[in-house]
């Protein structure tokens, strides 16, 4: 299965969720999909619409 990661940048979840979590089980070959992208937002995910 393909995954896009999509991470809300306030605070330090994103960055706690990333470093601890994701990235060390990408690294290692068990994260158990594809992750085929990464997006960071603040406030603005207009830009993840469909068809627009």
């Amino acid at each position: 299965m393909k995954v896009a990661c999509v991470f809300a940048t306030s605070g330090r979840k994103a960055s706690y969720k990333l470093g601890k979590m994701i990235l060390p089980q990408l690294e290692a070959g068990t994260h158990g999909v594809d992750v085929i992208g990464i997006f960071f937002f603040d406030d603005n995910n207009y830009v993840l619409r469909q068809n627009k």
